[in-house]
Formats: C-alpha cells, sequence, structure tokens
C-alpha cells in the first residue's frame, strides 16, 4: 500500500483535500481524534492493506501510518499501561492493588459512520460480531443500539491494561431476554487473568454511554 494510498484514506476520514495532507500531520490535527474517527481510519487501512494493524490514536502521523502497512517499518505496539498509586509512586504490579477495574466511555451517535448494508461495511463488520449486527438489525435504529454497543466495547478495554489493545471484535456484548447486557471475550484473546464483567449501557438524546465494572483473578 503506497503512501498515496494512505494518504487518500485519512483524507476521506478527515473530510479534507489530499493536498491538505503531508505525512508529518498528526491524526489529532487533522481532526481524527475521536474513537469512532480512529477505529474507521484504521478498518479502511486494514480493509485496504489486507492487514492487521496496532491500535492507534490522535498522536499518530500520517507517516507512522504509512510505516504500519509496510512490512519494512511494522509499527511497535504502545508500551503496557502502569498504575499510580494514591501515594503517587509508580507501580506495574496489579498484585499491589485491588483487583477491580473501572471503565467508562460516551460517544456522540451521529459519529457512527451511516450505511445501508451493516454487515457488509468495513467499520461495522470489523467492530461488531455478526450477532451484534443481527440484533440491531432489529432495532428501530441500530446505530443508536451499536452505538451503545461501541461505547460498552470502549468500557471494558479502559477497565484493565491487558484489555487496552484489544480489537474490537473480540469483545462480544450479548443481553438475556429482559434486556441486561453481558461480556464475553473470544477464546482466542490471550490473557493472564480470568475476568468477570459488570456493563450497564445507556442512551440519550444524541449520545450513548457505558460504564464496566472489572474483577480478575489470577
Amino acid at each position: 500500500m503506497s503512501q498515496a494510498d494512505v494518504i487518500k484514506i485519512a483524507a476521506l476520514i478527515a473530510r479534507k483535500s489530499v493536498e491538505q495532507i503531508n505525512v508529518s500531520n498528526t491524526l489529532g490535527s487533522l481532526g481524527i481524534s475521536n474513537s469512532f474517527g480512529l477505529s474507521a481510519l484504521r478498518s479502511r487501512l486494514e480493509s485496504q492493506a489486507s492487514c492487521k494493524l496496532p491500535i492507534f490514536d490522535s498522536q499518530w502521523t500520517i507517516q507512522m501510518l504509512v510505516d504500519s502497512v509496510s512490512e519494512k517499518n511494522p509499527v511497535i505496539q504502545p508500551s503496557q499501561v502502569s498504575f499510580v498509586n494514591p501515594a503517587g509512586a509508580e507501580t506495574s504490579n496489579i498484585r499491589n492493588l485491588e483487583q477491580m477495574g473501572l471503565g467508562m466511555d460516551i460517544q456522540e451517535i451521529d459519529e457512527l459512520p451511516h450505511t445501508s448494508d451493516f454487515r457488509s461495511d468495513n467499520f461495522y463488520k470489523s467492530h461488531f460480531s455478526p450477532s451484534e449486527l443481527a440484533t440491531a438489525a432489529l432495532k428501530t435504529d441500530p446505530r443508536i443500539h451499536l452505538c451503545g454497543v461501541f461505547c460498552a466495547k470502549e468500557a471494558v478495554k479502559k477497565s484493565h491494561p491487558e484489555l487496552l489493545n484489544l480489537r474490537m471484535e473480540t469483545i462480544v456484548v450479548s443481553s438475556d431476554e429482559a434486556g441486561k447486557p453481558s461480556i464475553s471475550l473470544s477464546e482466542d484473546v490471550p490473557n493472564r487473568h480470568k475476568y468477570n464483567f459488570l456493563i450497564s449501557i445507556t442512551h440519550s438524546g444524541n449520545y450513548a454511554a457505558a460504564t464496566c465494572i472489572t474483577r480478575w483473578t489470577e
């Protein structure tokens, strides 16, 4: 995949002309900073380059994107997140902390891409499972439902550093007959702990939000 191809995709997501973008631009400076924009960019790049890319954020430059789809210059995954204890001393050993985490996320529903076919759209099929899309299809407005599911997945990722770089499709949101949501992880997700998730999803006006409480055992 060429540099020009990467710039074209970035321009499309940022809603700018190709001439406005150069390799030194950060995604944030182009207005690609929220979860939807970053995820949409990654899914399009993965589709065009036929590869899996690491999670990136608004501080990435266009050059880093070009490198990420180049076999010669693979991008290194972000370093592991560390904790700061109440006294301000940094520690990476979760055994020193209570084995419980909290994650929250809120998103604007209108930021979710519009599509006539959720199952074939690159963004949706790379972020949601077939069962999640099937459930959404039964709703009056699938985008409202999927925005809540997206928030739930982001909240799960934020609840523990080991989960932070999980791909969205490996986190599955389902609900019981009463509509109570639950979280499960794909069997192929490598982890050092056994997790239990308590998730809450809400919608208000043009926003969806979710909160996740995660407990883990060794």
